[in-house]
């Protein structure tokens, strides 16, 4: 009688692109199981994956902006005819792509300045790109000071913040690490994440030190 397995074997993809097969045996799968799903889980980045794909299509127009677009940063026309020769000088003078930007066009016609830098379908894709990036740590309950950016916020706010990434964000990941070890522990035996030199933890711990003293 043949041994049924939900999953034969995993696979992955070499840097040469060639996919290599580990046998199912070899690998421990850290996952939150999908209630649909058997063969995959559910992690963050599903509840952030509309947010993720804005971020990656604003990056790209962006991108594709800076390369092809080539749009001036400002059109100068001149009253009167001007020499060929001329024209061709002052277009090599606005050259595309990201290190031309923002430069001024001069061509024939009326004095006259249109300013063409910023425009809202320009503004609403950077405050999109903006916005995605705050969804997808929402998703994962990562505040922003956990990177470095504590503007607008306290000293005490951010701490705060950091506090509650250690003591409510990152237990569960932890102990879905922790568990998937278990059938590969001696018996007896209970592993752990040792979190005690994360500061945001450490100065937690040594402020209910400090009110058991003065208590005492």
């Amino acid at each position: 009688q043949l041994e049924q397995r939900l999953i034969d074997h995993y696979e992955t993809v070499r840097a040469d692109g060639t996919r290599a097969f580990i046998p199912a045996e070899d690998v421990i799968w850290f996952r939150e199981p999908h209630p649909l799903d058997p063969y995959s889980g559910v992690t963050p980045l599903e509840a952030a994956g509309m947010s993720t794909e804005l971020d990656y299509f604003a990056r790209m127009y962006n991108t594709t902006f800076m390369k092809n677009d080539g749009r001036p940063g400002g059109i100068l026309g001149i009253t009167g005819d001007m020499d060929p020769g001329e024209m061709e000088k002052l277009e090599e003078a606005f050259s595309k792509g990201p290190a031309e930007a923002g430069k001024m066009t001069v061509i024939a016609g009326d004095i006259s300045y249109v300013d063409s830098v910023v425009r809202p379908r320009d503004a609403q894709y950077g405050e999109m790109a903006d916005r995605s990036k705050v969804e997808i740590l929402d998703a994962f309950g990562v505040p922003e000071s956990m990177f470095g950016n504590a503007s607008g916020k306290t000293f005490d706010n951010a701490g705060q913040e950091g506090f509650n990434f250690w003591s409510i964000t990152m237990p569960p990941f932890l102990d879905l690490q922790v568990t998937g070890f278990d059938e590969l522990s001696e018996p007896g035996f209970e592993g752990f994440f040792d979190v005690s030199q994360v500061p945001a933890l450490a100065a937690a711990e040594a402020a209910k030190r400090a009110e058991a003293r003065a208590e005492w």
